[in-house]
């Protein structure tokens, strides 16, 4: 998946690059973008599939903040992180179909998952890994955020 990305950001880049200096940076903006678009519709054919938008736009809404400070699992390929996320999303949206939780239940699981994150975040793995300025930065960030 990751070559016909590459293909399709090169023949874009070659119509709107002026400048040879350029050419990387809008092949990496390019890719970057098309890799979002895909994200982001897959997730709303997910939406589509459970029909539950609200709640998934909710949840979109969240991931995108939280994701960029928690860390966590990175793939060897974007083609890997896409799959997983999907999976994810939809594993989700699953649950939240069929499986009915009471409210003093709801709210010790919110509680207990803000409190790992609060307490692990961010974490490296070994796709990516964190220096400890960036744990720094990220955790001065977090925990201003909250």
């Amino acid at each position: 998946m990751e070559g016909i990305i590459d293909n399709i950001s090169e023949k874009i880049a070659d119509i709107i690059c002026n400048d040879n200096q350029e050419f990387e940076i809008i092949i990496y903006g390019v890719h970057q973008m098309i890799t979002i678009i895909l994200n982001l519709f897959l997730t709303v054919i997910s939406g589509i599939i459970w029909q539950n938008f609200s709640f998934l736009a909710v949840m979109y809404f969240y991931f995108s903040i939280l994701r960029p400070y928690a860390g966590g699992y990175h793939s060897e390929t974007e083609g890997k992180c896409l799959v997983i996320s999907i999976a994810l999303i939809n594993l989700i949206l699953f649950a939240k179909r069929y499986v009915r939780l009471e409210i003093p239940a709801f709210i010790v699981i919110c509680v207990a998952s803000m409190a790992v994150i609060f307490l692990w975040a961010p974490i490296g793995n070994p796709n990516k890994t964190l220096d400890m300025m960036e744990k720094k930065y990220i955790n001065e960030n977090h925990i201003l955020s909250q």
